[in-house]
Formats: structure tokens, sequence, C-alpha cells
């Protein structure tokens, strides 16, 4: 089941709320509201984490545009989140630093627990 989104722009009658929507679009700026913030805005504590959240991510790293967005972009793999995928490959894509072939082994490189050994699986198991 998928949770409906919030009406844009939202409007709370409860004044902290509408200040977590206020720090959200800041946030998001000229682009505006985005679908997963308008699922988030159901619950504003849980938004307005994730807001401070993935702006830490975002913004306030020493990482560079490139291996930030290939380590959001691969973790988005690894989880079968396609969503954040869409959203964040063309944010690697326009950071410059790769090359198409890259973004394709990104996708396909095997994680980890395909390429250990079953040996390897059972010793880690046991720990």
């Amino acid at each position: 089941m998928r949770l409906p989104y919030v009406p844009n722009p939202p409007q709370f009658s409860n004044p902290t709320d509408q200040a977590i929507v206020s720090r959200v679009q800041e946030r998001r700026g000229s682009q505006g509201l985005q679908e997963l913030d308008l699922a988030l805005l159901h619950a504003p504590p849980v938004a307005d984490g994730w807001n401070s959240f993935l702006g830490a991510i975002r913004s306030r790293t020493t990482l560079s545009p490139s291996i930030r967005e290939t380590a959001i972009c691969r973790v988005a793999v690894l989880n079968r989140a396609w969503y954040e995928w869409m959203q964040h490959a063309p944010i690697l894509r326009a950071a410059g630093e790769l090359a198409e072939a890259d973004l394709e082994y990104i996708v396909k490189r095997p994680s980890r627990s395909q390429t250990q050994r079953p040996g390897g699986t059972a010793v880690e198991g046991a720990h």
C-alpha cells in the first residue's frame, strides 16, 4: 500500500509543524517539496529529522559530489531503493566525473553477500 501525499503546500495549524514545513522547503529551494517530503510530512517530526540528516549528508560534508552521490547510489542499489536511484543517478551524472559504464557498474556489481565463499559466510554467522 502506498502512503498518500499530504497536500502541497502542506498547511498545519500547529506552528511547530508549519515551521518544519518551512525548513524542508528552505532546504529544497526552487525545486520545491518532493514526493518523499510529502509522504514524510504525515509525521512532521520524522520529516524534520530526515531533512536535518539528509541536509547534512548533502551539504555539510567534505566529500566531493561524485563520491557522495556514488555512495548514495550504491546504497540505493543494495537496498533496491529505485526511487532514490532515480533521484540521485542524475546528480551523479551531472557531477561529470564518471562515465556511463561506471554507473552501470554501480548497479551490476555483486553485493558482498553474493561474492562471499560459503565458508566465509559460515564463519561470520558463528560470531
